[in-house]
């Protein structure tokens, strides 16, 4: 895959702004919606793309790519799971005391959305990694995006577009190990430590193995409502789909009701129009 050079990403992002001519998706609930070619980074379907919105488990995806760039040629290095890593919202089933391999903790991250994972996939890349999360964002050119936790659980003054996630899922849909780990469907994990199991985590995007869909991410919060970031293939060429403040509802534990999740029928909807 190609990867777009951040100033073209910049330069395309304001040509987008100031003339607008982007052509609007089909009817779906999502809030916001961005349809962006792989090859040349410009958008080819849009809705509120500018619009800032809570970033959910989104911010993942650039967690991700400071974890893979941190980790080369560690990724079977033995890691203790720490009291501090554990966390509410959707996990991958981590307890304290627990060891497992920077590769589990990728795909935790990425199949389950775990944000035990990604609490540790932060504290790895060592005490900076707030400084290099949001020195990544203006890498790739999303200047309508802060960052402020490694999960993007909902917290006060961290934001982020449509159009910015697009240009981090393209970026991160580009890392072949994030790429693998994004098209996954199901990992087996391998805990050492005085909790000894085997247990596996699922990918939490429900699109895996239907047409032209290549790899995924979900993200979903009470502020950010149904998100999704799909890496779509179709007529030989390649696109990055996200979708924000897609309907859907929450069950009393914070889990998404899946009959209510329209994030596949809204992304099924703007793939059809590509």
């Amino acid at each position: 895959m190609r990867v777009v050079e951040p100033w073209l990403l910049g330069f395309s992002h304001g040509i987008e702004r100031r003339f607008g001519r982007v052509p609007a998706p089909p009817a779906v609930t999502a809030k916001a919606v961005c349809a962006v070619d792989v090859a040349t980074g410009t958008q080819m379907l849009a809705k509120n793309a500018w619009l800032t919105t809570p970033p959910a488990s989104l911010t993942k995806l650039a967690t991700a790519i400071l974890f893979v760039r941190a980790s080369e040629g560690r990724w079977h290095e033995q890691v203790e799971v720490r009291a501090q890593d554990l966390c509410s919202g959707s996990t991958m089933g981590l307890a304290e005391g627990d060891v497992i391999t920077r590769q589990d903790v990728l795909y935790g991250m990425i199949l389950a959305s775990g944000n035990d994972a990604a609490m540790v996939a932060a504290r790895l890349v060592g005490p900076h990694w707030l400084g290099g999360i949001n020195a990544l964002a203006a890498e790739l050119g999303m200047t309508r995006t802060r960052f402020l936790t490694p999960h993007g659980r909902d917290i006060r003054r961290q934001f982020s577009t449509a159009r910015d996630l697009a240009s981090l899922a393209a970026a991160a849909f580009a890392v072949p190990r994030i790429r693998l780990a994004a098209a996954t469907s199901h990992y087996e994990v391998r805990v050492g430590g005085p909790n000894e199991r085997t247990f596996t985590v699922a990918s939490t995007v429900r699109m895996l193995g239907e047409p032209h869909i290549v790899a995924g991410k979900t993200g979903s919060t009470p502020r950010a409502r149904g998100c999704l970031a799909v890496l779509v293939e179709k007529a030989g060429k390649e696109a990055v789909v996200v979708l924000m403040g897609a309907t859907v509802a929450f069950d009393a534990l914070g889990k998404v009701v899946e009959m209510s999740d329209r994030r596949y029928d809204d992304a099924r909807g703007v793939i059809r129009s590509l």
